[in-house]
Parts: C-alpha cells; structure tokens; sequence
C-alpha cells in the first residue's frame, strides 16, 4: 500500500513554529498580537502587511527549512509503517521545490538533507507546484496513493475527492470534514487503522522501537553532495570524458528519482566507479579498499607517490565512499561492520550505494569474465533493506585496437529483490553480467578493424 505523507504541519509542527518564532517576533518588531488561532500561513494568523511577511521569513526561512525538527512520533511511526511493508511518499508542495532552476535544485537538496538528518524513511519525495491547488491531488494519481496524511485545508478537500485522507488535527483545518476525511491527532491512530485494514495487529514492542542515531553530521552531508555533483560535471566537461570517450549503453535502464539501488558491477580497472558516476546522475555512496582511505594506493595511476595517494583518499574520502578491509588488516570486523552499517542508512534514506562483489581487480580477464566472488555482502545488503540491484558490466578497450572509445559500460535493467533469496539474487546479477560482457565483447571484435579516425561510437547523453 502507498501512503502519502506531507511536510509541513504533519512531519513538522507548524503551529509550534509560529507560536514560539512568530508571537514574540510580531509583537517585538511590529507590536502585533495573534488576531486569529486558526490560520494556516503567517499572514491569517496575525493580518500583516506583506513586508511584514517578508520581514518575517528573512528572519526566520533558513531556522524553518533546516532546523527546525520532525515530530518524533512522525518520524518513529514512519519507519514503523515501512517495516510493516507500506510504501511511503513524501508528497509536499513546499515554496520553489518544484521549480526547475537553482533556486529550485537548492531547495529539493535541502528538504532530502533535512528528512535525511531527521532519519525520515521513505521510498520517494514528490514534489508539487504550490501554485496549482489540485497539484497533490495528480501526484497521488501518478503515484497511486492509497491514503494521504494531510494538514492544509486546501489540500485535504482536494484529495479527498479520489483519495482517503488522514486530516492531522489543527486549529486551522477543523472545519474540514465529509467523504474520505477521517481526523487523527496522533500518527498512532494512524498505524491502528492502517494495520487493522490489512488485517493484522500492532505490536506495541515495535511501536515503541527508536531509530538508532544517524552518525552523520549535517554540514558533512551537505559539502559530500556538492562535491559529488561538482566533480561529475567537471568529468563530463573536461578532457577526461574526450580521451576515454565511453560507451554507454543501457541509460535507460538507470534509475532515476529517489529509490535505493545497489550498483553491482564486475571490477576491471581502479576507474570503473569514475566511469559509472560519469554515465549515471544518481550520488553512489561506494565501498572501497581501506588502503586507499590510508594513503598507501592511488586513484589515479599504478604510483605510490605519497602526495597522490594522500589526495586520491581526500578525493574519495569527499565523495562520500566508505573503507572496507581486508581480513588482513587491523580491526577489520569492526570496520566493515561501521561501514555496511553506514551504507544501510543510505539505503534507509533512498540513496544509491555501489559494491564490487570481486573485492579486487580482475586482471585476468582474457581468461574470464570474472573472478570467483568474495563476498556476497553487496546482494544481502539489496535484500535487506528492499533495494534493487543495477547490474554494470565495464570492459576496457585495449589501445591496441586503435578505437577511439576505450571503455564500455552495460546497464541492464535492475533487479527487483522482493521475494528473491540472497543467493538466487546473486546467480541473477552473475549471469547478467557474463552475458553483458561476452555482448560487449562481440561488440568490439566487429567494430576494432574500423576506421580508427571516425567520430565517437556513442556519446553518454545517448
């Protein structure tokens, strides 16, 4: 079942917010009292001018949209409802979110870090025109919503319409009632009705499990993804992307929106995850050999020249990979269990990590398309966080060949773990990408004794 969740006034409190920031703000600068307990925005509330508005929001935007926090019943409840199997969609129709220029990226950035921060779990954020009324209302259509949990009157009459709406109970929407409007006061009432609809009883050990504490601070997530996002366009932009020249096939197949993925790929060179950032838009969180994180290998060539290896670990470390060790390696167990335990949460949040089930290069691949695995850490983790797992097959063109694309990629279309076993979604993903690469492989046999001088093959965009 789908179920739809606004921000403002559920996931947050919006009456607590004008109540502790707007009173003394409005009767300090403009000697204004509350002339009205049942608005929804600041200006029914205390009837101000629109600069006072404005004077208001300058103040008190950035406090609103990044610090101020969930309910913490909210945020319990929701995780609680994903582990029952519902799908949660947070729907919102918050200002500027749904525009396509910066100001717009920037604010879709900031509400994923905020419910991230705020350990909001979901499938997938909507974002909505707020100057259209009926705009959540074909988003739960486009999305099939079962059941919204809404607060803004404007809203709820709207959606309730087609869909069941939880009205979340407020000063200012108590006059919204009828067909498909039933009134909750708490997100407990909620989980009772949902669970009694399909048939089973809550738990009241599971309703009160907490959430363990994300370990991730808030500025750190805010400089990865800007980083992440800038370093992808300078490799599409730089001269990187002309002598490579990769060929990307199977785009389409990638992902898009805000769902967890594993990116599983057979590993063939130190560049493969740059390749795979290169061809894809989603920010993969990887999972690299410590030894990198530690100075003693490179990202960028075969040397072991200390300045590079030390700045190839600032580099990864800045784009958010996490270190995996080798049995070999001090505290190893305790390491890789902090790592595919941050890796987890990533996946909990809805964002894309990438593994390389080989644990190392395979520098025989004449002789095979792969290497025996050494874990199948990549297909557990898929399994147990319900994450579907995007098969990428890569294979180096040798210089040899005199073809002016030296790289290949394969994006088969993802695997759906639902209802699969860890090894069955294994043998899945290892037959896929045997068959990718002997595809690729017939591929550059007939095109290697072609004119070497021709125009690229296939750019990224196709």
């Amino acid at each position: 079942m789908n179920i739809g969740v606004d921000i403002d006034g559920v996931l947050t409190d919006l009456e607590k917010f004008f109540l502790l920031k707007g009173v003394p703000y409005f009767q300090k600068k403009f000697n204004k009292q509350p002339i009205s307990e049942h608005g929804y925005d600041i200006r029914q509330i205390f009837d101000c001018t629109k600069e006072e508005y404005y004077s208001f929001w300058r103040r008190y935007f950035l406090y609103f949209i990044f610090v101020h926090p969930a309910r913490k019943e909210a945020v319990r409840f929701i995780k609680q409802l994903r582990q029952e199997g519902f799908k949660i969609f947070i729907i919102t129709k918050r200002i500027y979110s749904h525009r396509k220029d910066f100001i717009g990226t920037l604010m879709r950035m900031a509400i994923k870090i905020w419910l991230f921060c705020n350990r909001v779990k979901y499938h997938r954020v909507v974002f909505c025109d707020d100057g259209i009324a009926d705009s959540k209302l074909t988003a739960c259509t486009e999305n099939n919503i079962q059941m919204m949990i809404e607060d803004e009157p404007v809203n709820i009459l709207a959606l309730s319409k087609t869909v069941e709406v939880f009205c979340y109970d407020a000063e200012y929407n108590k006059s919204c009632n009828g067909k498909n409007i039933v009134r909750v006061q708490k997100f407990e009432e909620i989980y009772k009705m949902l669970t009694t609809k399909i048939g089973e009883n809550m738990s009241q050990s599971r309703v009160n499990a907490l959430s363990k504490a994300l370990n991730i601070r808030f500025y750190g997530m805010i400089l990865t993804e800007l980083f992440y996002a800038l370093t992808r366009s300078v490799l599409c932009r730089s001269s990187f992307s002309k002598k490579l020249n990769p060929i990307i096939c199977g785009a389409e197949n990638i992902l898009k929106g805000h769902c967890p993925v594993v990116f599983v790929g057979n590993h063939r060179n130190k560049l493969d995850p740059v390749i795979t950032a290169y061809a894809t838009k989603r920010r993969i969180h990887w999972a690299a050999l410590l030894r990198m994180f530690q100075g003693k290998e490179n990202l960028f060539s075969m040397t072991t020249n200390p300045m590079l290896c030390w700045a190839s670990a600032l580099f990864i470390t800045m784009l958010g990979a996490k270190p995996v060790a080798r049995t070999t390696d001090k505290n190893f167990a305790k390491i890789n269990k902090k790592t595919f335990l941050e890796l987890g949460r990533y996946l909990d949040w809805g964002g894309a990590i990438g593994i390389y089930p080989e644990g190392t290069i395979n520098r025989n691949a004449q002789q095979e398309n792969l290497h025996r695995l050494k874990s199948s850490r990549a297909f557990k983790m898929a399994v147990k966080h319900g994450a579907l797992v995007q098969p990428v097959a890569t294979v180096w063109i040798p210089k040899r060949y005199k073809i002016p694309n030296r790289v290949m990629v394969v994006f088969s279309p993802p695997i759906n773990t639902v209802g699969m076993t860890v090894s069955d979604v294994a043998e899945q993903w290892h037959d896929t990408i045997n068959l990718d690469i002997e595809k690729i492989k017939r591929f550059i046999e007939d095109i290697k004794d072609s004119n070497s001088n021709r125009n690229p093959l296939v750019s990224v965009e196709k």
